[in-house]
């Protein structure tokens, strides 16, 4: 294959790539409607020997960090509550 049409190759797909990234990076014109974005909150817990995590979206940064504590308390109850190896109601 000769040089030119290598450069070519090359050219045409950087060409494709900026396209798709201007595509990727549009604004919305004034007449459309933007949708507020929704933020998402992350939490990992770790209980059973397991890393747990959990997304949630929807709601403000309060209330996320509330359900993540009621998550965190409810695990480690469960955790304690149904132990396997030491003496608990699974046992």
């Amino acid at each position: 294959m000769s040089q030119a049409v290598q450069i070519f190759k090359l050219l045409f797909i950087t060409i494709l790539l900026t396209i798709g990234q201007a595509c990727d990076n549009k604004t919305p014109d004034s007449d459309e409607k933007s949708e507020p974005q929704e933020q998402t909150y992350k939490h990992s817990i770790f209980s059973f020997g397991t890393l747990i995590e959990v997304s949630i979206y929807g709601v403000d940064f309060v209330a996320a960090e509330k359900a993540f504590e009621q998550l965190e308390a409810d695990f480690r109850y469960m955790h304690v509550t149904w132990h396997p190896w030491q003496r608990s109601a699974l046992s």
